[in-house]
């Protein structure tokens, strides 16, 4: 397999403790999605700007010097970093306009059962505002005049997965995002959860563990009250463009969860392209793992003339 030239990814350290919001969805969050290389030309110099929204800051990364024209623009969204550093790891070969934002959740992401539950409606007012920032960054970005509105694209890795698919099958009258990028997303969102919290909690209540994770996860999901990623891939539309990536051994996605994502896209109207690749869940020090897919998104954006 052929990756591209110039890729180049840096691993960050940082807080890896399961966020609050995953634990209570409870999905595992992971991490940011650090780099993505658009590499094969020298790399133009960039700025930073900030956008505010009516649910948070945005970061964007804008190339500036002799850039020419109108320029392709990806949203990019991963676990719960902090937007302008997730950027800031960010390093394009060629010019193009990055953006993305905080996640508008501020209380502790430690979970601690049954105490944080307490936070779930805070959890459930943050997933909506992430929804609608997402839809205001868009219809920002396509009101600059160096934005090319055929070349909009949305990339959401793990926890960001569902956000993306979600914003991509809305429909409106703006531009579609043609390109949809899904790295190590998933379907059957209450048995991914559960998956997570009997990894978490292997057999801390005895006899009630599997009970307990079963009857938290579905109440969780009822509350919640929100689409199914099967349901909003169903629905993407002709025209669209997207690329699932899955880990061959993840450990923190089960089978039937990724293989329940696939199986709705290709029944959707899009174009739909998946790679299984070797290794487990993006994770910090997985540095080989994100240079390989970065190089595989790289290829398949260039592929369909979304860079």
């Amino acid at each position: 397999m052929a990756y591209a030239p110039g890729l180049t990814a840096r691993s960050r350290n940082g807080d890896n403790r399961v966020a609050l919001v995953f634990r209570v969805f409870p999905l595992t969050l992971l991490f940011l999605f650090p780099a993505l290389a658009l590499a094969q030309t020298p790399a133009p110099r960039w700025k930073s700007e900030r956008l505010s929204l009516s649910v948070a800051e945005a970061t964007l990364k804008v190339p500036v010097g002799n850039v020419r024209g109108r320029l392709p623009a990806l949203l990019v969204f991963g676990g719960f970093q902090e937007a302008g550093k997730v950027l800031e790891l960010v390093h394009p070969g060629r010019p193009v306009i990055l953006a993305s934002f905080d996640y508008p959740y501020r209380s502790p992401r430690k979970f601690h059962f049954p105490e944080s539950l307490r936070h779930a409606p805070e959890v459930k007012q943050a997933l909506r505002d992430t929804l609608r920032g997402i839809a205001e960054l868009k219809a920002a970005l396509l009101k600059r005049p160096d934005v090319d509105p055929g070349k909009l694209s949305i990339l959401g890795a793990s926890f960001g997965a569902p956000f993306a698919l979600a914003a991509a099958a809305e429909s409106s009258a703006e531009p579609d995002f043609a390109g949809v990028i899904l790295v190590h997303g998933f379907g059957d969102v209450t048995g991914t959860a559960r998956h997570q919290l009997l990894r978490s909690w292997k057999e801390r209540f005895g006899f009630w563990t599997r009970p307990l994770a079963w009857l938290l996860t579905e109440a969780a999901w009822s509350y919640l009250d929100l689409e199914a990623p099967e349901a909003a891939a169903r629905r993407l539309r002709a025209g669209q463009h997207v690329f699932v990536i899955t880990a061959e051994n993840d450990s923190f996605v089960p089978r039937q969860a990724s293989e329940a994502l696939w199986s709705a896209l290709v029944s959707s109207r899009a174009s739909a392209g998946r790679e299984i690749m070797p290794g487990d869940h993006l994770q910090p020090g997985s540095g080989w793992l994100i240079e390989r897919i970065l190089g595989r998104v790289t290829q398949w954006m260039e592929s369909r003339n979304l860079l």
